[in-house]
């Protein structure tokens, strides 16, 4: 099973401008969580706002901010209830190119993969996953499938219980005061995507099989 692939070459770590977070509108002053992708209803992105929510009114933090990009059918939903509870730690991006979501990712502080709890989502594979691992950034999932896996058997990031946003708000407070652990995480996440999942190592593979096939 050749899975999908890590684009190194578009999705990497840099160094961070004031310009880039000045024009995406992220706040460089504090720990940014970006989930990159669709907002569908599999997706279930009310789970991170109720973390924003738990951390603004429960525990009064405000150095903690979502960042949202994309599009999908629950956005305009997400966004009354974020305007409803005048959340201030969520921003919604809009839909961006690979370029730009490339910068987004790279301003931001840690990598959110976000889906609903069932059983038959476990065994997705989703391409912002594999983006995040070559921007080298740490990863949240919250999907108890193979993708758990990979992050905790890799050290490249940890698993959060789907439907409990304290405990995830906990974490994500706990993460952002311990900069040597971030920067392991993010170290592991960028190796595994160049040695295992870089496009030109699965292609190779897929060549193979082919050659291996007709042969």
């Amino acid at each position: 099973m050749i899975p999908n692939m890590s684009k190194i070459d578009l999705y990497y770590p840099r160094e961070k401008h004031c310009s880039d977070f000045l024009k995406y509108g992220i706040d460089e002053n504090c720990f940014n969580v970006v989930h990159a992708g669709a907002m569908g209803v599999a997706n279930d992105l009310m789970f991170v706002i109720r973390t924003a929510e738990y951390l603004q009114y429960t525990l009064n933090n405000s150095k903690i901010n979502f960042i949202i990009v994309g599009d999908g059918a629950t956005k305009e939903q997400l966004e009354d209830y974020v305007n409803k509870k005048k959340l201030l730690n969520v921003k919604f991006l809009g839909h961006w190119g690979t370029a730009d979501t490339s910068l987004i990712l790279n301003c931001c502080d840690i990598s959110l993969v976000c889906f609903k709890n069932l059983p038959i989502l476990y065994t997705n594979s989703p391409n912002k996953l594999f983006d995040s691992l070559s921007a080298g950034k740490p990863i949240v999932v919250n999907s108890a499938g193979w993708t758990k896996d990979l992050v905790e058997q890799n050290s490249c990031g940890f698993y959060v219980h789907p439907e409990k946003p304290d405990e995830f708000a906990i974490k994500l407070i706990n993460i952002s005061n311990n900069r040597d652990l971030l920067e392991e995480y993010a170290n592991n996440a960028r190796n595994l995507a160049v040695r295992k999942y870089d496009k030109s190592i699965l292609t190779e593979q897929f060549l193979q099989v082919i050659e291996h096939t007709i042969n």
